[in-house]
């Protein structure tokens, strides 16, 4: 395919890569710990593909792997769950009358949480508390 004044069309495939990574953690965050098989099903990624980014994510400390216990016949499968340790978020709320701050890790835990009251919701001063909290 040809555009008419950029030349031979193509593809971010960094964009689709990326894609791709956040469809599997997705996938992972809404229904817990999946094999691969049951990740390439879930995602419609190909198995490969699959394997390719969670090996990439397992590296990248954001997935951690844990064999299930032998069922019978067969190596047993290998299942991949969020490491809460794999990264962290925070949140801020401020209203006339508090300031709530949440610090949240990958998998939803809340890890800390610091609350106050508020007398003074211009911000600087409450920009002060939160670089002092």
């Amino acid at each position: 395919m040809l555009c008419a004044d950029a030349g031979p069309a193509g593809t971010n495939l960094e964009h689709i890569r990326d894609f791709n990574r956040r469809v599997v953690l997705e996938a992972i965050r809404h229904h817990g710990k999946l094999s691969r098989a049951e990740l390439a099903r879930r995602s419609g990624l190909a198995v490969q593909t699959l394997s390719n980014i969670a090996a990439e994510l397992v590296a990248a400390g954001l997935l951690l792997e844990s064999r299930r216990p032998q069922n019978g016949r067969g190596a047993p499968s290998i299942d991949l769950a969020l490491n809460p340790q794999g990264g962290f978020t925070f949140g801020i709320s401020v209203d006339d009358r508090r300031l709530l701050m949440v610090l949240v890790d990958l998998t939803g835990g809340v890890r800390a949480r610091h609350e106050e009251a508020l007398d003074d919701v211009a911000p600087r001063p409450v920009l002060d508390r939160i670089a002092r909290a």
